[in-house]
């Protein structure tokens, strides 16, 4: 391996690390609350604010997320992260 693809290993590996981390965090610094209001607005940005389509759209099973719906992700700190990821990358333009 060269030098250079060593160190694009590593930059990929931290910022990896990176992210678990701060899902370890949220999850240990907020309230079960906090973390489904947090992915609510995030589900409710996806939809520029349209609470009908967003509300709609969290009461379907989605085939990515093990074909539960999101709003049965929300039970769970896991699930929530789980959930956050897959809009994020729903945003991003990104279908697992």
């Amino acid at each position: 391996m060269k030098p250079a693809d060593n160190l694009r290993e590593f930059v990929r590996i931290r910022h990896d690390l990176a992210d678990l981390t701060e899902c370890r965090e949220d999850v240990s610094e907020q309230s079960m609350e906090e973390l489904q209001n947090r992915a609510w607005e995030e589900v409710l940005a996806l939809f520029e604010g349209d609470e009908t389509g967003a509300r709609g759209w969290m009461k379907r099973n989605r085939p990515y997320l093990g074909n539960v719906t999101p709003e049965e992700m929300l039970d769970s700190a896991e699930g929530i992260r789980r959930l956050r990821q897959f809009v994020q990358q729903l945003e991003r333009g990104v279908l697992p």
